[in-house]
């Protein structure tokens, strides 16, 4: 008693005890502010719909070139001249509109000439590599199967179908980035592709994009696509190429 070991022993019990009790409220108090916050975060969270449109710039009959004899050498000329015709159709979630187009980078896409592109009254003229969209051919010399095409007798095909089978198959595969719908992030996406004579797909490229959220999410979907039947003229596999575009709609 005189050390104060007596003391000790004695409020032994009652000073566990009292230690249990604190770990006890300090754990669980800590248990429910987390629950709470994630409850909290939760009921923060953004739904969505997406809309997609998508207009195809079918190919006018009377617009067919024609390649010279194979046996020729032949020059692609670097500067391209196309005339688009595309109905516009409407669905739910990105926008997709084939056509040909090599667009310089510094050209500026507005609802006035796209509308212009659309009728066909309006023809938009690209030069040399400046999309991609020629690449290795412009201003070259190669064969009839190494030229690059806007329309050509037997336009590839997707999955035997029609554009509009390409149109759905896109339609499936692009997914809108959660980020760019909790940003409010939308707009056209346009990319160019080529069909080439083997029916793969290549030189897929932004010609006019909105942000990289949504402009790699339309890339993605592009590349991800499987081979196509190859487009021809008079019997013989050419290169084509094509423009889409994909609106992401909140």
């Amino acid at each position: 008693k005189e050390y104060g070991a007596y003391f000790l022993r004695k409020r032994y019990n009652r000073v566990v005890l009292v230690s249990i009790v604190a770990a006890c409220i300090l754990g669980s108090t800590a248990i429910l502010i987390s629950y709470f916050k994630i409850l909290k975060q939760k009921s923060k969270e953004i739904y969505t719909s997406i809309y997609v449109t998508m207009e195809n710039m079918d190919a006018p009959t009377e617009h067919v070139f024609v390649p010279p004899d194979p046996a020729l050498p032949i020059t692609v000329q670097s500067e391209v001249s196309t005339r688009l015709i595309a109905p516009e159709v409407k669905y739910v979630a990105p926008q997709v509109v084939d056509s040909i187009l090599p667009f310089e980078d510094d050209m500026v896409l507005t609802e006035d000439s796209l509308a212009g592109v659309i009728s066909g009254q309006e023809n938009i003229k690209g030069s040399g590599n400046v999309t991609g969209v020629l690449s290795g051919t412009g201003g070259g010399v190669g064969s009839g199967n190494n030229g690059l095409f806007s329309f050509v007798e037997n336009m590839p095909k997707f999955k035997g179908g029609d554009i509009n089978k390409f149109r759905e198959w896109v339609q499936k595969k692009t997914k809108y980035p959660e980020i760019a719908t909790i940003k409010g992030i939308q707009g056209k996406v346009y990319v160019s592709f080529v069909i080439e004579n083997d029916g793969s797909v290549t030189n897929v490229k932004v010609v006019k994009g909105v942000d990289p959220l949504i402009n790699d999410e339309a890339l993605k979907a592009v590349m991800s696509s499987p081979k196509w039947t190859p487009g021809s003229q008079r019997g013989v596999s050419v290169r084509v190429s094509y423009l889409i575009m994909l609106n992401f709609q909140l």
